[in-house]
């Protein structure tokens, strides 16, 4: 058996990071009235800071512009022929 490894295989296999959280973790526990009946949950209002959003927004930025300055230079190159 070889034990040889492409180098692109492993960097990929050795950048990944994860994190694994229960789900237990990320819900309140249910509260309930003197009669045991649950009571309902409203979740507080997200906030959402501009960082949060630049990161969120920003991979299909990328892309968009990535397609935009293609078109561009498909349509600078159809006007110069």
């Amino acid at each position: 058996m070889s034990k040889e490894i492409r180098y692109g295989d492993y960097f990929r296999e050795a950048s990944v990071e994860s994190n694994v959280i229960s789900y237990n973790d990320l819900v309140p526990s249910l509260q309930q009235d003197s009669e045991g009946n649950p009571l309902p949950y409203r979740a507080s209002k997200i906030q959402l800071r501009a960082f949060d959003a630049y990161r969120i927004i920003m991979p299909y930025i990328k892309v968009l512009s990535l397609f935009y300055l293609i078109f561009l230079k498909k349509i600078s190159q159809k006007n110069n022929k």
